[in-house]
């Protein structure tokens, strides 16, 4: 194989894995749970490193309500970091806040470090919010 045609070989494939993680700004059209929504264009995104409470569980509708009125008539930006059952798995902003500290922050959603383990803000957010007694942390 020429170098000329490894270059057309290769190159799209760079291309392809750099546009992959290109941040790009959308809008949410809907939000499912308090961890996952769907922007747009349909395009469904879940957030990198938190989980929040599933539906039927204890404070999943308030953590749902939050992500709607943190991302409400909001250009949001997302990152995209990966996929999960076929979801977009990306670090998301709004404003130039990160949408999942602050979801942790408000007891909204418990950080996984087995999914973002260099994410310390995440671990101190959700430390916070345990420490007050938020959302999750509460006794209620």
């Amino acid at each position: 194989m020429t170098s000329l045609s490894k270059f057309f070989i290769a190159a799209p494939l760079a291309l392809l894995c750099a546009c992959a993680a290109t941040p790009q700004t959308v809008t949410v059209a809907r939000v499912i749970d308090g961890d996952t929504f769907v922007a747009g264009d349909g395009q469904h995104y879940r957030l990198w490193g938190v989980d929040a409470p599933e539906r039927g569980q204890p404070w999943s509708a308030k953590a749902t309500a939050a992500l709607e009125e943190i991302t409400a008539g909001q250009p949001v930006t997302v990152e995209p970091v990966g996929e999960s059952y076929q979801r977009t798995v990306a670090r998301v902003a709004v404003g130039g806040g990160d949408v999942s500290a602050e979801l942790a922050r408000r007891g909204l959603a418990r950080w996984k470090p087995e999914f973002a383990p260099n994410s310390a803000g995440y671990a101190e957010a959700e430390a916070e919010a345990r420490a007050a007694g938020r959302g999750i942390w509460s006794r209620q």
